[in-house]
């Protein structure tokens, strides 16, 4: 501890139990006192005159500097934490059919809605726009069989179309790569009992959306064809 030459504490607090031979010692020399240092020796307290802070007081407040310095470190490293966490991404939910809407069956990163009503090609890619989706994108064989199987009996519209003389072609642009045949000499094409056959638009039959499930959704860029 140590004392001021106002005569207060440096927390500025009176120095009232100040012992007067110290005081006096103090005060006695003809230089002032700048500060005083107080050191307990057995039960009695004596103050020592000195012109500089002693080694010892800037230790003290060097002292309390640090846990403000590990406070401050701490409160960073939590601030980083949560924003690791809020930037990392969620996991799916589990069954998939839950990243998917109601009444929709997800499969491999998709959802599917295969429906009944039936429309020609163009109300159809229309209705699956409005369920933020596109007509059926097939990116592999597993996409084929799992639509086959699951469509039953029923033939339904699929995304793939094309123009006279065009090769066929996605909904978003994209070229169809031939994975699979397509057989007739329509300009779209849809699924049948045992493959994927084409005929005029305007036909009426039923037909299937498709899009990215939300885990899908969330990537930086979700599949093919599918409206996002």
């Amino acid at each position: 501890m140590y004392r001021q030459p106002n005569g207060r504490w440096r927390d500025n607090n009176p120095a009232a139990d100040w012992p007067q031979d110290d005081r006096r010692e103090a005060t006695s020399n003809k230089r002032s006192c700048p500060w005083s240092l107080l050191t307990r020796q057995s039960e009695d307290w004596h103050s020592l005159c000195g012109m500089e802070m002693p080694a010892l007081s800037l230790q003290c407040i060097r002292d309390q500097k640090i846990p403000i310095a590990l406070g401050v470190i701490i409160a960073v490293l939590v601030s980083v934490i949560i924003a690791l966490a809020v930037r990392a991404p969620q996991a799916c939910p589990s069954p998939i059919d839950a990243a998917c809407p109601d009444g929709w069956i997800g499969n491999r990163g998709k959802c599917y809605f295969f429906s009944e009503t039936e429309g020609n090609w163009t109300s159809s890619q229309s209705n699956c726009s409005s369920l933020s989706a596109s007509l059926a994108v097939i990116d592999s064989q597993q996409d084929l069989a799992f639509m086959l199987r699951y469509k039953g009996p029923s033939h339904h519209w699929i995304g793939l179309r094309k123009e006279p003389g065009q090769p066929w072609k996605w909904p978003d642009g994209t070229e169809f790569n031939n994975m699979f045949s397509v057989r007739g000499e329509g300009q779209c094409a849809f699924l049948n009992e045992d493959g994927v056959s084409s005929s005029r638009c305007y036909s009426e039959r039923g037909f299937i959306c498709s899009r990215p499930d939300d885990c899908t959704r969330r990537k930086p860029s979700a599949a093919r064809g599918d409206t996002v």
